[in-house]
């Protein structure tokens, strides 16, 4: 009787317990099938144990639910106890087992019951022995569910599962859920490929998740607003289900998706009540403390919080799932969860605003100290302390990071100081003044550079930033270069610290460009070596593939054409792969691309260049070369593919952006190739007298200001179109004595690409005075100049006007001696050519400058009237040229007229009108 007793008792408990502890919570609403987790059950069934550990709300019991769900389903067999506080005792947790494993029917509770009184007081020996005996004595699979397993964890119990995972039979696994990394032997098992661990990464929705769990309550958000809301809550899943809450319904919340955070209320009472709460004061204090920082390491938190613990911390933190993500494979950085931040953030808002600037301030000091400048001035800014942001943005570099790539840091720090403040600091200043520049406001720059004059108190530093600032925006504004320019910068050069490698870079870079402008290849070339390595060594690819630029350019002109295509393609690669696409860099590494491959005849692909980067340039800072490179390029292929009337559209684009940059050069560049392509189709004669003037005017000035020595490159070409003027006039003489001597000069420096164009222009001169000896012996120089170079173009160009020199050497007469290689290549260039001639077409009618100066403007939609003040001339002249105008284009109507323009304006650039104003 009393062992009966004794077992109805013991049934009774087991009744008892049952109703509380060994069946999970039903969590029907809102269910996700977590498709890809569910699919670690074949793994759970393969190892001793399964570990599901993150913070709060992750979801980690609904998991366990659907996996003991799918078990049972399956008829295998599967225990669920819920921990509680009181079961730290592993005698009081193994008796909870045996309840559990009765419940299920796993095992007959008869033989428990001559146990006695399952209770923390029965030794744990007995019982551990006991429940290994037992199931030993099983066979058929076994799953045994710990849920909040966190909540029990001592490390007398975490020694009884060591104890049990090393001698339970191979059909029994376990299955335990906690809020962090339970201590039972887990690295152990894993080398035994006996563990399966699922962590908080692994239990984050994905977006097709949080689709299907905000469409089970009929929360309805479109594919960005999802998108975000993935984002910020970062797939965990009980932000989700609070944001499903807020969402559900109210369709204004759904467009406002961004306002969810740490700090909506229901968010805000869970993470108070589930997490904070039970944390000990001091951790609390370190959460928040820290929450300033968008990513820390422990040097970081003893920095801001005056603590030498906190490595420990993170460690704890991380250990305990408490919302701590790594940001860095090595463990050396962490970030706390977006919504976490969030939350920890608006408690912080409860301190004392002096406790929270000192924060600030002693983040600052530490992230100034690492090099993080970028959060170093973030953080000052958020004291409030001009001074103080406007000291660390000085000693990090100042201006001189914008030549490390880091214009943007730059641009924003600057933008939250002071006027007085920037003016109080020069390198803050001359910062400001580059930035002008890199906006393409060259005239602005100068202007505010003009607004401080040197003062004798700066230290030797300063003078030389201040020296060297002003040699860029000479080298920006395009003032013609002197050797006097050349002959300051190297003595620049030798007042600059030797490892003040950003200095000597730019100084460098500076003088490879003046060489370069020069003709002087080989110099420009060497103080290129010398300014990509100080950029190397700074790791600024920013500052390098402008040199690249620089030597590419240099190789073009020298006929290395292979050469200066495989730097830019490589340059557009790396860029491409460390930035992206859509970077000014691409865009500029695309405009000298495009005039490498007009250079060679390939205009398709040119355009295909331009057609992106040409919009791109025009709006972003940009010097001489890079404008003359594009609308060179550009003219040619507007030349080749349409006629003279649409290159001189281009040119009129390049016009523009000259005055509105006040780039001189480009001006003189636009007219320069104007009469180069008013030559090439026969048109310069029919030009006035008056227009003849105004550009022969100007160019033999800039002919006799910039001839040296040594003389600018742009000379060359300049007395190149004086001698087109000549030979149109039919001064042949004067002509040829001009070619003659820059062609000796474009010998002498190596510039293939301008030898080639002079020659040519000499083997025409002489064929149209009727010279056709010297004109075949001046073709055979030019071919051969240029043979195996690449060069193309100007043999294209000049083609149809050589065309009876042409014949006459592939004839066999004249004065040179047959070649193989030559007359091929003049028999390629004779198909090229007739080729050419069928895409241009009808060219239209020849617009005189001050004709499509005033069509331009008329196709903006200006007045009459408008279009005099714009232009500074009368009313009636403009109402003169456009009636000559409506005659010319054949149309009746202001609107025809427009349409016109815009068809003639080179059809892979947008108007300059619009690009630039």
């Amino acid at each position: 009787m009393g062992h009966a007793r004794d077992q109805r008792g013991f049934h009774s408990a087991l009744d008892k317990l049952a109703t509380t502890k060994l069946s999970p919570q039903t969590r029907d609403e809102g269910h996700v099938v977590r498709q890809d987790l569910a699919g670690a059950l074949d793994k759970v069934l393969q190892c001793r144990l399964a570990v599901v550990h993150a913070g709060a709300g992750y979801g980690k019991t609904s998991l366990l639910m659907q996996w003991l769900k799918t078990l049972r389903h399956q008829g295998v067999a599967a225990a669920w106890l819920t921990l509680e506080e009181d079961e730290g005792a592993p005698s009081v947790c193994l008796a909870h087992m045996f309840a559990a494993l009765v419940r299920l029917g796993y095992i007959d509770p008869d033989p428990l019951a001559e146990l006695g009184n399952l209770d923390e007081k029965m030794p744990v020996k007995s019982l551990a022995a006991a429940f290994i005996n037992i199931l030993n004595e099983k066979t058929e699979p076994l799953v045994v569910f710990l849920d909040e397993f966190n909540r029990a964890q001592t490390e007398d119990l975490c020694a009884l599962f060591r104890i049990l995972m090393r001698n339970l039979p191979r059909h029994v696994h376990f299955v335990v859920a906690s809020r962090h990394r339970p201590e039972i032997d887990l690295e152990n098992l894993r080398a035994r490929d006996e563990l399966l661990e699922i962590s908080a990464s692994e239990l984050r929705f994905s977006k097709a998740e949080v689709a299907a769990f905000l469409a089970s309550s009929g929360a309805q958000v479109n594919s960005q607003e999802l998108h975000r809301l993935t984002d910020r809550t970062e797939g965990w899943p009980i932000a989700l289900q609070m944001a499903r809450l807020w969402l559900s319904g109210d369709g204004e919340k759904a467009r406002l998706v961004s306002d969810f955070s740490g700090r909506t209320t229901d968010l805000t009472r869970y993470l108070t009540e589930q997490v904070l709460s039970a944390l000990p004061d001091d951790v609390q204090d370190f959460l928040m403390q820290t929450s300033i920082l968008d990513r820390l390491n422990g040097d970081a938190a003893n920095a801001v919080t005056e603590r030498r613990d906190g490595w420990q911390m993170l460690e704890h933190l991380y250990e305990h799932d408490l919302f701590l993500i790594p940001e860095t494979e090595d463990g050396q950085w962490y970030r706390y969860h977006t919504l976490f931040l969030d939350f920890l953030r608006d408690r912080l808002q409860r301190y004392d605003a002096d406790v929270i600037v000192n924060l600030h301030r002693r983040a600052a000091d530490w992230m100034a100290g690492q090099g993080l400048t970028k959060q170093a001035i973030n953080h000052a800014q958020k004291t409030g302390d001009h001074h103080l942001a406007a000291r660390l943005l000085s000693e990090a570099g100042n201006w001189r990071l914008i030549m490390d790539g880091h214009i943007g840091l730059i641009r924003t720090a600057i933008a939250g100081l002071p006027e007085n403040i920037i003016r109080a600091y020069l390198p803050l200043f001359l910062a400001k003044t580059f930035l002008l520049v890199k906006d393409g406001d060259i005239y602005g720059a100068s202007m505010y550079f003009a607004s401080v004059d040197k003062d004798p108190n700066w230290t030797v530093q300063e003078e030389i930033d201040y020296d060297v600032v002003e040699h860029i925006l000479l080298d920006y504004a395009d003032q013609p270069a002197t050797i006097a320019d050349v002959e300051r910068l190297k003595s620049l050069q030798l007042k600059i610290q030797k490892n003040d490698h950003v200095m000597h870079a730019i100084l460098a870079d500076s003088l490879a460009a003046k060489f370069y402008e020069f003709g002087l290849f080989q110099q420009s070339l060497k103080a290129c070596e010398d300014a990509s390595a100080r950029y190397r060594i700074m790791r600024s690819l920013y500052g390098e593939v402008f040199i690249r630029f620089i030597i590419a350019k240099s190789h073009l002109a020298q006929g290395r054409l292979d050469e200066a295509e495989h730097i830019l393609l490589a340059t557009e690669q790396e860029l491409d792969a460390r930035f992206g696409e859509g970077i000014d860099l691409g865009a500029q590494t695309s405009v000298y691309l495009a005039e490498v491959f007009v250079e060679r005849g390939h205009m398709a692909d040119g355009a295909a260049r331009l057609h992106e980067a040409l919009p791109i340039v025009e709006q972003s800072d940009g010097w001489y070369e890079l404008y003359a490179a594009a609308y060179s390029a550009a003219a040619a292929i507007e030349w080749s593919t349409r006629g003279a009337q649409a290159a001189l559209t281009v040119l009129d684009q390049a016009r523009d952006v000259a005055r509105i940059r006040r780039l001189d050069r480009l001006s003189l560049l636009a007219d320069c190739q104007s009469v180069y392509y008013l030559f090439l189709g026969g048109r310069l004669s029919q030009l006035s007298e008056p227009e003849i003037k105004v550009y022969g005017d100007q160019l033999a000035a800039f002919v006799v200001q910039a001839a040296g020595p040594p003389p600018h490159r742009l000379v060359g070409m300049a007395a190149a179109c004086l001698a087109m003027i000549d030979i149109a006039r039919g001064a042949y003489h004067d002509a040829l004595t001009l070619l003659e001597s820059h062609a000796r000069t474009a010998e002498d420096s190596g510039d293939i690409r301008q030898l080639v164009l002079l020659t040519l222009l000499i083997s025409d001169a002489h064929a149209t005075a009727g010279h056709m000896e010297a004109a075949v012996r001046a073709l055979d120089k030019a071919v051969r100049y240029g043979l195996f170079s690449g060069i193309r173009r100007p043999y294209l160009d000049l083609g149809r006007r050589l065309k009876p020199v042409i014949d006459v050497m592939l004839a066999g007469h004249g004065a040179v001696s047959s070649d193989r290689y030559r007359n091929n290549f003049l028999r390629d260039l004779q198909r090229d050519v007739r080729r050419t001639e069928k895409r241009q077409g009808d060219d239209g009618p020849l617009l005189t400058l001050a004709a499509v100066e005033v069509l331009r403007e008329l196709s903006r939609g200006l007045s009459n009237k408008e279009i005099a003040l714009e232009l500074d001339i009368s009313p009636n002249t403009v109402k003169f040229r456009v009636k000559s105008l409506f005659a010319k284009l054949g149309v009746s109507n202001r609107a025809d007229a427009a349409r016109i323009y815009r068809e003639r304006t080179f059809s892979s650039t947008p108007s300059s009108d619009s690009a630039m104003k």
